[in-house]
């Protein structure tokens, strides 16, 4: 298997939440060492003015690590299979007083 060429995506999305609203309970999906070839890492925080900041950055192919052999599919299927996973997290919102 190879991929074509490396790549890096980064996203930074910021929502202002409505007054008297806040997260409830919600973690972050975190990071995903991938080794040689990059890394997965999602963030989430609050500001003190109530903004929801959203950071994920993923790089893959570092250092032109592009090609994997056959046997290691499953690992590389693996990987992107939980970085989707990790896309899908999703929040709660709850009022606060």
């Amino acid at each position: 298997m190879e991929f074509p060429y490396a790549w890096r995506e980064v996203d930074d999305v910021h929502f202002q939440l409505p007054a008297h609203w806040a997260l409830d309970n919600s973690d972050s999906p975190g990071r995903m060492d991938l080794g040689k070839p990059g890394f997965y890492d999602a963030a989430l925080s609050i500001t003190k003015s109530n903004e929801l900041i959203s950071k994920r950055e993923l790089v893959f192919g570092r250092g032109g690590a592009l090609f994997y052999e056959p046997k290691i599919y499953p690992q590389v299927k693996n990987a992107f299979d939980q970085i989707q996973l990790r896309d899908q997290h999703s929040i709660a919102l709850k009022e606060s007083n």
